[in-house]
């Protein structure tokens, strides 16, 4: 377990991701009394979720003020992640919580 929980919010800005996404890390084993609810609210949301964009890590995809924030803040969360130290969650509108690097893409425009 992470020493740090850390909860951000997604942003209506996000980047074309080129690379391979990996497993999601928010799945049912992890988090079995919410799964159901998760997946859901997943299903409910799929029409707000582009379906063709490529996917990859929330973190590389989302481009908004949190994301941008300080220079090499990706590449430090990251590392942070990887030790194990800290696990950073994204408040996703089309996706509902959504760990750092689990798999994203981008976000229809309304």
């Amino acid at each position: 377990m992470a020493d740090t929980l850390c909860f951000v919010p997604c942003c209506k800005s996000k980047v074309e991701y080129i690379g391979s996404p990996r497993d999601p890390t928010l799945n049912k084993r992890r988090i079995p009394e919410t799964w159901v609810r998760l997946l859901a609210a997943r299903v409910r949301m799929s029409g707000c979720v582009e379906g063709g964009s490529a996917r990859g890590p929330a973190l590389s995809v989302y481009d908004g003020g949190v994301f941008k924030s300080e220079p090499g803040f990706r590449e430090e969360v990251t590392r942070h992640l990887n030790a194990g130290h800290v696990d950073l969650y994204v408040l996703s509108a089309g996706y509902g919580v959504i760990h750092a690097l689990d798999p994203s893409s981008s976000t229809k425009q309304r």
